[in-house]
């Protein structure tokens, strides 16, 4: 029997329609959640959780065939005493994008720290100028600052 491979991006963007702010799933549905065969929860591909079995999904919008990644809550779930190893670390898509631009994994977590050591007092953001290289990057850092 072949593999099963996860369903891309792309195979779950056909199989959906945009309506009044919500990203409304056409295909198949089990137990009134939208459903891959095989696969289960096509919200999961679109917030890149594909091999991290230990992150769930909760919807937080009251229509049942939503997928629009922004109406869904991903959980960690705690790792049991027979569990081998940490949990797996995951880069939420949605902070990838902020103001058009579109930022790495290592950009975000550079973002966040810098946010954090600038709002605790620990640096001031002309301490922070000194060491970010990217332009793009520093101007998050003051916008998020500035919030």
């Amino acid at each position: 029997m072949p593999r099963k491979y996860p369903p891309t991006r792309e195979y779950v963007l056909q199989r959906t329609e945009e309506h009044h702010g919500h990203l409304i799933w056409t295909g198949r549905m089990y137990k009134n959640k939208p459903h891959i065969g095989h696969f289960g929860n096509p919200v999961r591909v679109l917030l890149e959780l594909v091999g991290h079995p230990h992150r769930q999904v909760r919807p937080t919008c009251s229509e049942p065939r939503c997928i629009e990644p922004h109406h869904w809550q991903v959980i960690a779930e705690n790792p049991l005493w027979h569990d081998h190893g940490p949990i797996k670390k995951w880069n939420d898509p949605r902070k990838r994008v902020m103001g058009g631009v579109t930022f790495t994994d290592r950009e975000v977590e550079e973002i966040e720290d810098n946010v954090a050591d600038v709002q605790s007092g620990e640096f001031t953001l002309e301490d922070v100028r000194e060491s970010i290289k990217s332009d793009h990057v520093f101007e998050e850092i003051k916008r998020r600052v500035q919030m």
